[in-house]
Formats: C-alpha cells, sequence, structure tokens
C-alpha cells in the first residue's frame, strides 16, 4: 500500500511544476497565446486492498478519490532569435478526498492543503510548449503542455497524466480597450490623432508591454 505514494501532493507537483527549458534542435516559435492565467481540476484515484470482513481477511480492492484543483499564471517571452519562452508559477490546492483518515493520515492528504510551484519552458513549435518540471524533492521530470487554437485551453501531459486547464475556469475576465478620435472621417493621406485607454478587473495591473498599436 505504501508504494503507491506517501506523498499524493507531492505525486502532483511532480506533474505540473517546470523548472529548465529542455535543449532541442527544433526551431522555436513564437506563441503569444501563451499568456494569463489558467485553472482546472485534477482527480487522483488510489486503490488499495482490504479485508472484506474483519474475522475473514479475504482482500478486496477499493478505489478512494482526491481532487485537487491546480491555478497557473504564465507569461511569454521572446528572445532575439524569435524564440518563444515561457514561464510563471501557481499553486495546487487539495480540495477534497474520499479517503479514510486512517489512509488520509498515511498518504498525507488533509483538505485545504496548499502546495506552490514555478514554471519554464520552450515553445518548439505554434501551439506546443516543451517543458521540464522540478518537483519539491528536487526531481526533475519531462512534460509538454499544448495550447488550444484560441488560446483559451491548456493541456498539460508528463508522467502518463494529462490535465486540462482553462481560462475562463478562473473567472476572470478579459482586458477592455477603447480607442477614441475627435475626427468625423479619415480622408485619405490626411494625419488623424487616435487616442486609447484600457480597463481591466484583474488585481493585477495589465503590463504596458502588452499594449501594442
Amino acid at each position: 500500500m505504501r508504494s503507491v505514494s506517501k506523498k499524493i501532493l507531492i505525486s502532483l507537483l511532480t506533474f505540473l511544476m517546470f523548472f529548465a527549458c529542455l535543449a532541442s534542435t527544433i526551431q522555436a516559435a513564437s506563441d503569444s497565446r501563451f499568456f494569463g492565467s489558467y485553472c482546472g481540476t485534477y482527480r487522483e484515484s488510489i486503490t488499495v486492498w482490504v479485508p472484506l470482513f474483519p474475522l475473514l481477511p479475504i482482500p478486496v480492492s477499493k478505489t478512494y478519490h482526491v481532487d485537487f484543483g491546480v491555478t497557473a499564471h504564465t507569461d511569454y517571452l521572446e528572445t532575439r532569435a524569435g524564440n518563444g519562452l515561457v514561464n510563471g508559477s501557481g499553486e495546487v490546492i487539495l480540495e477534497s478526498h474520499t479517503l479514510p483518515s486512517i489512509l488520509a493520515s498515511e498518504y498525507g492528504a488533509s483538505t485545504g492543503d496548499k502546495r506552490s510551484f514555478v514554471l519554464t519552458g520552450m515553445v518548439t513549435t505554434r501551439g506546443h510548449l516543451k517543458v521540464s518540471g522540478l518537483t519539491t524533492n528536487q526531481e526533475l521530470i519531462q512534460g509538454s503542455a499544448n495550447l488550444s487554437h484560441d488560446g483559451m485551453e491548456l493541456t498539460v501531459r508528463a508522467l502518463d497524466k494529462t490535465i486540462v486547464l482553462n481560462k475562463l475556469a478562473c473567472g476572470n475576465t478579459p482586458p477592455r480597450a477603447r480607442i477614441t478620435t475627435t475626427e468625423n472621417d479619415f480622408p485619405w493621406g490626411r494625419l488623424n490623432h487616435l487616442s486609447a485607454s484600457l480597463d481591466d478587473d484583474e488585481p493585477e495591473p495589465f503590463p504596458n508591454d502588452r499594449l501594442i498599436w
């Protein structure tokens, strides 16, 4: 039973945490859609063998579930050579579990437990991120992530596990830009004056380097 894991939270962090870009012969691609906050949930299943009756120790298998909430904040950077790089941070929260108290204590599963992580990776082709991970016990794990066409959904794969994160699941709202002018028309060849403003409801201010005319 202990061979399954005694550190169920760390097993998920192994799946999610990223530390260093992998060396690759593939030319990295630009993809600024790897920017924003992604959220989702993940379920870890634990199967154990327990006696069927206290006085008749015939073992039967039973499966329990542990549910996590995941939040990742990512930023997109680009080198002078045009290589796309992604870094960021996030946290994993143990939201609920069906483990009996004895197993919960053995596996270190406590509702409300929170673990932080950092991430970084390299965009190898458009929508594809190649990463490696560093767990809390300094174990290096390799993985990858794919971005949906609209940039809203991020699918992470590592250690034979898959987790889907989505920008809409974070409950945030996109920033709103307004472009104004005092002119009623725009004749060809005449210089016109435009001004713009930005509204953002998020607690973190929208970075100025993301504002591009």
